[in-house]
Formats: structure tokens, sequence, C-alpha cells
């Protein structure tokens, strides 16, 4: 357990190895609830794979350091690697999990009352994987893509204030066999993105697809 100072952040340099067990996950959470900490940020490590399982975070917020802004409380910045079965709740900013320039697998995890969005990929490479997930009461959108073409997949999303999936900026994600409910958009596309969706199931949003251009 990492009890976090108020806007204390972790960075490496270096790829990160941090596994947990059902037991016993790890936990990066706040010294003083009311009082959030920073990020826990990977970045520059390229191709060599970082891994994160059984970890819980929560209570985080956003930092810049070294003159590079994170936006998610854990986020992985021209690193690849894997995200699987953890928890990321009650992040302070704009995004729980933010991943940029990089090719993750993200499965099995739950994000849960994030103030905004839960998960932003922007950039991604290679064949990032959204995969067997559940995102639930975010107050933003459950996933936010970026110039990013991904496979989202079997994903459980409910109760998102925004959207539930938002495809933007040239984003070409295949996206199947998820379930998104009671979100204010189940699916949006936009901006010159162009999405495949086959076997989703969309229910009690309050508009369940919707195209359109927001951004010049």
């Amino acid at each position: 357990t990492l009890l976090m100072g108020s806007g204390v952040s972790l960075v490496s340099y270096s790829p990160v190895i941090a596994s947990g067990t059902f037991y016993n996950p790890i936990k990066l959470m706040a010294l003083n609830k009311n009082k959030p900490w920073g990020v826990f940020a990977v970045i520059n490590t390229e191709s060599k794979p970082s891994r994160f399982e059984r970890l819980n975070v929560s209570d985080g917020k956003d930092d810049t350091i070294n003159g590079v802004y994170f936006s998610g409380m854990l986020s992985m910045n021209n690193a690849s690697g894997e995200i699987r079965n953890s928890v990321f709740k009650n992040a302070k900013a704009d995004d729980a999990v933010n991943i940029r320039k990089s090719e993750v697998l993200i499965e099995g995890s739950i994000f849960n009352d994030n103030i905004s969005d839960a998960l932003d990929i922007d950039f991604a490479i290679g064949k990032t994987v959204i995969k067997d997930n559940v995102f639930l009461s975010n107050k933003g959108d459950a996933i936010d893509l970026s110039w990013s073409d991904v496979v989202i997949i079997d994903n459980v999303i409910v109760g998102c204030i925004d959207k539930g999936i938002s495809v933007g900026e040239k984003s070409n994600p295949s996206i199947s066999n998820n379930v998104i409910a009671r979100c204010g958009i189940g699916i949006a596309s936009k901006d010159s993105s162009r999405a495949e969706a086959s076997g989703n199931t969309l229910i009690r949003n309050n508009i369940a697809i919707s195209a359109y251009q927001k951004k010049p």
C-alpha cells in the first residue's frame, strides 16, 4: 500500500512491473482523501512492456512533471504494456487512466465513480485492445478516443454522464459485443472518425448512436 501525500507523483522512465494478487492487490491511495495526490506515470519506455495487475488506484489527480502534462492518475506515455484485473476509482482530474502514443492491453478492470473520463486513449499505436472491463457511474466518458485505431470488445458500460464510447479526431475503432446503458450518448463518432460497431446492446441511453462534427 502506497499512501500518497497531497500533490505527490511517482514517475518511472523504465518499465514497471506492479503485480498484486486477488487477496493482496497493490494499492495507491490518498493519505488524506480530501487532498488528492498526483499521478503514477510511466514514460518513454517505448516497446519495453510494463505490467499492471491487481492494482487498486484511487483519489489521484493530474500533474505536470519535467514539462510533460499527465492527465490520468495512471498515465502511460510512449510506454506500452498491459493493465489487467485492476480498479480505478475517484480520480479527481480529466482521466482515471490516460494512454498516449502507446500499445496497451486493458482487460478485466473496473472504472467507477471518476469525476470525468474513465479511460482516455490518444494516438494509440500497434494493437491496443480494451476488453472485458466494467465502467460504472463515471461523470464524463467511459472510453474517449482521439487519433486511435483500437479494438473495444465485451465491455459493460453503465451510467456515464457523457458518452459510453466517444470516437474522435480521425479514430477508426472496432466496437463489438459491448453493453452500454444509461449514458448520455451510447456511441458517438465525430470529427472525421470512422467507427465500425457490431453486436452491441444499447439500453436506455438518452441517445443511442450519434455522428456529428464537434471540432473544425
